[in-house]
């Protein structure tokens, strides 16, 4: 039972049971003996966020710290031997919500109750101070970094600046000014006046007229040009700005004055005036479009630029309207900007806009339009520039953004709906495998598996639009491909249409999956058959193309069945073109064939089909385009990246029984199975205990950890979900291979959206299993990861739990 504190510091309870509880800290009763917690407050309970029972169950050295070395035997002394201690930097773990330690004040005391001496420890939580403490020092921090960089801008700024006080006697300068009053140091100016400078006297009366006006009437005096004699006798010419300078309360207290020397600028004036004619070349030469306009937005002139832009001559565009050739949707908005130009509500603007070329083209336009008022009627002049192409890699960009979104829906049904597939595809094998041949409830059996099986086809198309699904990309002669698909092309496309294949010379060697590559093949010649009702040709083509400069080696002979690694040439790709002599497509329909359920078919579509051919391709690596008018045919020409070939053994694989599944024990090793889905947790159970494994079971990362630490054999291999709650299938990996060097790892999901088990497939690292998977297909890999582990790490000393205790 544990001692109350009302029962242990007074005979009465009721005032020390208030005390006790009542208390705005956390207070701890502890049997220094013992290490025992006799009785903790409620706001100890909130604190370490446990509650009364579960908290005392608990020694109190598991959840009073001090920090640094010796911090145990610290918290013993003071509550063994010390009267009264005061710490300043005691720590609480609230272990029971995010295991952190939580910064205290602690105090001990020692308390005689009859018959033992009890400690009790007082915490106060202090990390509202600390956070109260940081604030401060940021503030400060701030505070002087602004200082510095107002020092810094006034001593770097290019321009000269100077400050003066009520009576025109300086108060300071930056380093500018100062070279230019021939004086060594800022600081000299300090306390002196204009006269005391090697001004002429007649410049001095200027300077103290300008002060005056500014101090008297607190207005501004802005780009006054003045002279100001040097101190080697020369003369420069300034333009001036003065400001009041003002104290906190609004009273004005001196002067601040800007100037920059102009004695260039004057000089340069001349120069610029002779050269306009040269101007004159630069706007008839120049690549961007300019054009000049009038109040009423004519066409004054413009360069040969812009009318070569607009598809005109140069003479036809004078004295159009700008909305002449500017597209009826935009016109609107260009018309009210010029407006509020002439209006002079605003100086300058710029916008992107649609123009209409005189052969009907629709172009864009980035424009940037700066008023020109000027007696002779001009405006503005904009300054046109062709985005076009711009405009049609970001139309791109937000296609590819939509149909991200949509493949993330996609990918996160498959993924559930994987699960369930899963169960049903595993339990009607394994269903299968005790049916005889020809039994009465066999039949319905296959249909249920046919039924999954198709459904495991359309998750793996959702997972290949979304670019979720997994790949196992490896080499493969394209053209082989195409004549290994020839047959069933036929078949599908139907007798009315002519098939005809014309394939490179030699091996056009890419690395894709190959399914995928057939799914494309396949997707593109049910558009094209759907496209020729009449019947008509569909040409499957295969060629190299590489850029200047690329290198490709596409005549490299592969072993016949030989698995290969490979290296990518960016510069080099294999062609894959799919024609037919279809209706065609309008531009409207041709720019939305590849958005996510876009279908011209009605209801005999899905709008997938040639969304994931879009993927696909990407996925591997490549992009495709499209060539179609109406009544003209359609090409599909589809760019994948050109591989090289380099050779190694043949992949192990192991017999499987007639059924499907395993055919007999596989082995006797221990696996861990770690998944939160109770139908695939209780299938592959069954599959691994058939197989002659011994199987712990887990029904989440953090469970897992449990039963290993609980197991007192070896661990051969973890067989893990990929996502799970409280813990990842990947995390809990890590954490288990950190003892256990020699377990292998073997993830499941319905779709790997963990990036590091993805990169890991992709670079043949990580042992992974799709779902749905079949007994055999998992019998298989399990034996597989066990085989390659065994080979890396022979069988060892005793569990590294003997010497981790505490693994979760």
């Amino acid at each position: 039972m544990p001692i109350h504190a009302s029962e242990q510091l007074s005979d009465g309870p009721g005032l020390a049971q208030a005390l006790f509880h009542e208390s705005a800290d956390a207070l701890f009763l502890i049997d220094p003996d013992t290490d025992r917690l006799l009785d903790v407050n409620a706001v100890a309970m909130h604190l370490c966020g446990f509650e009364r029972g579960s908290l005392l169950r608990l020694p109190a050295s598991y959840l009073l710290r001090f920090p640094g070395q010796g911090g145990k035997e610290r918290l013993r002394t003071a509550s063994q031997k010390t009267a009264i201690f005061h710490s300043r930097e005691g720590y609480l773990l609230r272990t029971s919500r995010d295991g952190v330690w939580v910064p205290v004040n602690l105090s001990v005391s020692r308390l005689h109750v009859k018959p033992k001496t009890l400690a009790l420890f007082t915490a106060r939580d202090i990390r509202e101070q600390r956070e109260t403490f940081q604030r401060l020092k940021r503030l400060e921090a701030e505070l002087r970094e602004q200082q510095v960089i107002l020092h810094n801008i006034i001593a770097h700024t290019p321009c000269a600046v100077f400050w003066k006080d009520r009576k025109s006697a300086y108060l300071g300068c930056n380093e500018h000014s100062a070279r230019d009053i021939g004086l060594d140091s800022p600081k000299d100016i300090v306390g002196k006046t204009d006269y005391d400078m090697p001004f002429s006297r007649a410049e001095a009366d200027f300077y103290r007229k300008c002060d005056r006006e500014v101090m008297e009437s607190g207005q501004p005096l802005l780009n006054i040009e003045e002279t100001q004699r040097r101190p080697d006798g020369s003369e420069a010419t300034l333009l001036t700005s003065k400001v009041p300078l003002r104290n906190s309360a609004g009273a004005v207290v001196g002067v601040l004055g800007v100037y920059t020397d102009i004695t260039d600028r004057k000089k340069t004036e001349e120069a610029l005036r002779a050269s306009e004619a040269r101007f004159r070349t630069l706007f008839e030469s120049t690549a961007v479009g300019i054009v000049v306009k009038d109040r009423e937005r004519r066409i004054l002139d413009c360069n040969p630029a812009f009318a070569r832009f607009l598809g005109h001559d140069r003479a036809a565009l004078i004295g159009l309207h700008i909305e002449d050739v500017t597209h009826p949707e935009d016109a609107a908005r260009s018309i009210a900007l010029l407006q509020e130009l002439a209006l002079g509500q605003r100086r300058h603007f710029e916008l992107e806009k649609r123009y209409v070329r005189k052969d009907g083209r629709v172009v864009w336009g980035h424009v940037s339009v700066s008023v020109q008022q000027r007696e002779d009627g001009v405006l503005a002049t904009a300054l046109v520039q062709d985005i076009s192409e711009r405009k049609r890699l970001e139309d791109q960009f937000r296609q590819a953004q939509k149909m991200e979104a949509v493949g993330r829906l996609a990918g996160g049904v498959a993924h559930d709906f994987n699960n369930l597939l899963c169960v049903i595809n595993g339990y009607a094998d394994v269903l299968l495998a005790g049916l005889p041949a020809r039994g009465p409830d066999r039949e319905m059996i296959v249909e249920i598996k046919r039924a999954g099986e198709r459904a495991a086809g359309l998750t793996r198309r959702l997972l290949a639009f979304s670019r979720q699904e997994v790949v196992s990309p490896r080499l493969l002669d394209l053209n082989s491909t195409v004549h290994e698909a020839d047959r069933l092309l036929r078949r599908l496309i139907g007798e009315d249409i002519q098939l005809i294949t014309r394939m490179a010379p030699g091996r056009c060697v890419v690395k894709a999956d190959p399914s995928q590559l057939e799914q494309v093949l396949l997707n593109l010649a049910v558009n094209a058959r759907d496209a020729m009702p009449k019947g008509g040709t569909l040409t499957i083509e295969t060629h190299l193309e590489k850029d200047e400069g690329g290198r490709m080696k596409d005549e490299k002979e592969n072993a016949e069945g030989s698995d290969s690694s490979f290296i990518l040439h960016p510069s080099s790709f294999v062609v894959l073109s799919v024609s037919d002599t279809g209706h065609g497509m309008d531009e409207a329909t041709r720019a939305r064939i590849f958005e996510p359920f876009f279908t011209t078919k009605g209801r005999r579509g899905t709008g997938l089909g040639l969304a994931t051919v879009y993927s696909i391709v990407a996925q591997s690596g490549g992009h495709i385009e499209v060539d179609s008018a109406p009544g003209q045919g359609t090409t599909f020409r589809v760019y994948l990246p050109c591989a090289e070939e380099t050779h190694h053994g043949p992949a192990l694989e192991l017999p499987a029984g007639p059924d499907g599944r395993p055919g007999g024990p596989l082995g006797t090793e221990t696996v861990l199975l770690a998944e939160d889905e109770e139908g695939v947790r209780a299938l592959t159970r069954l599959v691994l205990r058939s197989c002659g494994y011994e199987v712990l079971e887990a029904g989440n990362g953090v469970e897992a950890l449990s039963v290993a630490a609980a197991h007192p054999g070896r661990i051969d291999l973890l067989v893990t979900d990929v996502v799970m709650p409280q813990l990842s299938g990947r995390e809990a990996a890590e954490r288990l291979q950190a003892l256990f060097p020699q377990l292998g790892v073997l993830f499941l999901s319905g779709y790997p959206d963990d990036d590091v088990v993805r990169h890991g497939i992709l670079e043949d690292q990580v042992a992974f299993l799709q779902k749905p998977f079949t007994p055999a297909a998992l019998a298989l890999k399990v034996r597989q990861v066990l085989d390659a582990r065994s080979q890396d790490h022979p069988p060892c000393a005793p569990s590294p739990l003997d010497s981790h205790p505490s693994l979760v």
